[in-house]
């Protein structure tokens, strides 16, 4: 079943680094971190359709 979202755990590994650095850099508005997301209290989640969009602009894959 898709959920239509990533978790900052499925994102960190797509992108080789940790669930808490995706949440970091996330709420704290990094630099290159611009992809959209939605934060429900500490719940984080990725949109699958928009972050794959900004990983392939990105990464070009």
């Amino acid at each position: 079943m898709d959920k239509g979202y990533y978790t900052p755990k499925e994102v960190g590994k797509i992108l080789k680094t940790s669930d808490q650095m995706v949440r970091v850099s996330l709420r704290q508005n990094a630099p290159g971190w611009d992809f959209p997301y939605i934060a429900m209290g500490r719940c984080i989640r990725i949109p699958v359709k928009t972050f794959d969009e900004w990983y392939k602009e990105r990464y070009g894959t």
